[in-house]
């Protein structure tokens, strides 16, 4: 930690806390200051972006993300935008037998058979993608040319999409985890009135060609087009609203690991 935090009292350190704050770009300055808040105050609450609680040490953790009966999902980012609506939510926002039900439905579409019968097609990819880095005279981007490339490829063979559609889907997950939570509300407005109505086109039409059993090809949409939840059909919102969660935790948290 440097000289201005170690001036800084943990209450005043905390009070301004949240993970925005250009200091903590520094690897070494962000485990210095979560390491003080760890030790002195390992449940404070920060002042900053509307006011929230700050939980750093790991047994208070697991407890938060343990207890469903006290703690709530349906606020998972700060700021506290109004994001309940939001197309990232089903069921990462909800709690208790809603969670339950919809993240079975999702947990009951990758079953290992479907897995393992993409497994050849997806290592002829990510073999053709390392041969490229390997071959390339350079810098290369590993980031787009590698990461983005095979997440998207195995993303897009899992739900079904056509592989011709890997820049459009790399596009949707940009404004779905960037665009809609902005802080920019030119931004925020572009994605309700633009980008969202281009996203549920898009859903719209592949759910449609899935409707019937018949002709539905065996992949993950199909799936989650004929579950059920509560003992009724899923509803065409609920369906984009889980795979906006698809969307950003398969084209975006698995790119960024």
């Amino acid at each position: 930690m440097n000289a201005e935090h170690d001036a800084v009292t943990t209450e005043d350190l905390l009070a301004e806390f949240h993970v925005f704050q250009p200091y903590l770009c520094d690897l070494d300055q962000r485990k210095a200051v979560l390491d003080r808040l760890r030790t002195e105050c390992p449940v404070g609450y920060s002042q900053a972006l509307g006011g929230y609680w700050v939980i750093t040490g790991y047994t208070d953790q697991q407890r938060v993300f343990r207890d469903g009966a006290v703690f709530s999902s349906e606020i998972i980012i700060m700021p506290p935008l109004d994001i309940r609506e939001s197309f990232i939510s089903v069921p990462i926002m909800m709690d208790g037998r809603e969670h339950k039900e919809f993240r079975a439905v999702l947990l009951g579409a990758f079953t290992p058979r479907r897995v393992q019968a993409l497994e050849p097609e997806l290592r002829t990819y990510a073999r053709q993608q390392a041969a490229e880095f390997a071959a390339t005279d350079g810098p290369y981007d590993f980031l787009n040319g590698f990461a983005t490339k095979i997440t998207a490829f195995g993303f897009l063979r899992v739900m079904g999409f056509p592989a011709a559609d890997l820049d459009l889907l790399v596009e949707f997950k940009d404004w779905l985890v960037h665009h809609q939570f902005a802080l920019d509300e030119a931004v925020r407005e572009r994605f309700r009135t633009v980008e969202a109505p281009q996203f549920t086109r898009y859903i719209t039409d592949h759910v449609e060609m899935r409707r019937d059993p018949a002709t539905a090809p065996d992949d993950l949409l199909t799936t989650i087009v004929h579950s059920q939840v509560f003992g009724r059909p899923v509803t065409l919102d609920e369906i984009f609203r889980m795979l906006g969660t698809l969307i950003g935790g398969g084209l975006d948290t698995t790119r960024s690991s």
